[in-house]
């Protein structure tokens, strides 16, 4: 290596992190913003409705519960299909033969698509699911009779009627639908008599400078399923550790693999939460993190960083990944052998 010997720890360190971050990097970078403005395009009428409609939770909309029926439904046809082939290649009408190997690479394919398509649409179904309970958790709904509905109430009404005098493309339903707030019970923030009855700002609000201000302000059965979440997820650590510390290398390997796509969906679902919301209450993307409120200008700064990031490593993405492995290789080759050869 051209640097002192004091060095090559903290390099061989560097290395071994940039191996492991570097992929899921590169992955942010790629798919981030496409899942984020595919959320808000297609479901983000749907969630912006559930959470401001004055009349019933959002655990009570028949839009919600039919949009995640018709997608369960879905799933299980994919599923159920992907069984069907499975048992078709197990009772030999697809065989694994010279004769027939068309047929059985045909079979497999389309099971293995199956497989991954129920899979990967699964956790996007879920993700919707935990974009809108996650925002009702940390800022209420406004059917609720409290501050936090009064707060959400003042919130809804005040885009609706003040900032959304003109409807923007994320206020629409996909394919040119009907704005948001001109359909169901959330037609009331456009009826002044009723406004004028139900729509005040609180004068307890909480503070919003850790831009999650009604946390610890939820009904007792919110409150209590995130501690019951924070335990389970505390304890299932601890398991993970010692089986780590046990089996050594093969549970690490497992853990990896678990964690990484769970870190990168919480991260889907708190860029789309920020995106989807953001407009009504100007919320933060990172809590007390001021310049992270929500306004169109970091949201066209987050995008282009994105998308020019996305763009410089598309042609280079293999070799991004193999940087830092390729850089300490050569180091090891120079150090122990005649020349690096």
């Amino acid at each position: 290596s051209c640097f002192p010997r004091i060095l090559d720890f903290p390099i061989f360190i560097g290395a071994v992190f940039g191996s492991m971050t570097a992929t899921p990097m590169l992955l942010i970078i790629h798919t981030l913003w496409p899942l984020v403005f595919s959320i808000e395009l297609f479901h983000g009428d749907m969630l912006r409705r559930a959470w401001c409609n004055p009349t019933d939770a959002p655990t009570s909309s028949s839009e919600v519960y039919s949009w995640f029926w018709n997608s369960t439904l879905f799933i299980a046809i994919m599923a159920f299909s992907s069984i069907f082939l499975a048992c078709l290649i197990g009772i030999g009408l697809c065989p694994r033969t010279a004769q027939n190997h068309r047929k059985y690479l045909y079979s497999r394919s389309v099971r293995h698509i199956l497989e991954r398509s129920a899979i990967c649409y699964s956790a996007y179904v879920l993700s919707i699911g935990l974009i809108l309970f996650w925002q009702c958790m940390y800022w209420g709904y406004a059917a609720r009779n409290d501050t936090a509905g009064a707060w959400v109430r003042y919130l809804c009404n005040h885009y609706i009627n003040e900032e959304a005098a003109t409807a923007h493309c994320s206020d629409q339903a996909v394919m040119s639908g009907p704005v948001w707030y001109t359909v169901g019970d959330v037609t009331k923030y456009l009826n002044g008599t009723w406004v004028d009855q139900n729509i005040w700002a609180p004068v307890d609000a909480p503070s919003w400078d850790a831009g999650v201000p009604f946390w610890g302000k939820n009904p007792p059965e919110i409150t209590l399923y995130g501690y019951l979440l924070a335990t389970l997820g505390a304890s299932g650590v601890l398991l993970l550790f010692l089986g780590a510390v046990i089996w050594r290398g093969k549970v690490v390997k497992v853990l990896l693999t678990i964690i990484i796509p769970v870190v990168y969906i919480f991260i889907v679902i708190a860029v789309a939460k920020w995106k989807t919301f953001g407009p009504i209450s100007i919320q933060y993307l990172l809590p007390g993190i001021e310049w992270s409120a929500y306004s169109t200008g970091i949201v066209n700064l987050l995008f282009w960083t994105f998308t020019v990031g996305a763009i410089l490593t598309l042609p280079v993405y293999d070799s991004v990944q193999k940087l830092a492995h390729m850089y300490y290789r050569r180091s090891l080759k120079r150090a122990f052998f005649v020349n690096g050869r």
